[in-house]
């Protein structure tokens, strides 16, 4: 699998720090909801598509908190209406707070920001792999819409 540009290649899956193909962020100290892909990802035979979203945001803590998050993406030639996932965070590994079962208090994050860079591989939420094509990408977080990143899948034999 090749990517464009390159620095896709080393995806950082399951980090939560910045890397090479994380979007700029020009002001980390305002309200951001950016997103980047590869511009163009070449497959040859049957290799698997990884499709890599690298993230971040610097929002609302409440809304973080209180709202899903979904990724919308469509076939850019037909324009088709936009298919949207919910991103549910792998828990395999995940061992259970003592305190699950309280509800959080939103109150006490009134006012304070979360940063967080992330990074998604769309294939791993599809029940299929994705034809070639070019596709447009977005990621919401209740009302807060990134930006739009397009990709090409290109797939020879």
């Amino acid at each position: 699998m090749e990517y464009t540009p390159v620095l896709f290649k080393n995806l950082p899956f399951g980090s939560l720090s910045k890397s090479d193909c994380s979007p700029l962020v020009t002001h980390e100290d305002s309200k951001a909801f950016l997103i980047r892909t590869p511009e163009q990802i070449n497959l040859s035979g049957n290799e698997k598509l990884i499709l890599p979203i690298c993230g971040y945001y610097n929002l609302d803590t409440v809304s973080v908190l209180e709202q899903k998050t979904f990724i919308h993406f469509r076939k850019t030639q037909v324009k088709e209406a936009f298919q949207t996932l919910e991103v549910v965070p792998e828990r395999e590994h995940e061992i259970e707070a003592p305190s699950r079962n309280k509800p959080v208090d939103l109150t006490l994050y009134k006012g304070q920001m979360s940063t967080l860079y992330f990074y998604f591989d769309l294939q791993n939420y599809l029940p299929n792999d994705l034809l070639d094509g070019e596709y447009e990408v977005y990621v919401t977080c209740g009302e807060n819409v990134s930006n739009t990143s397009v990709v090409q899948v290109i797939r020879t034999n």
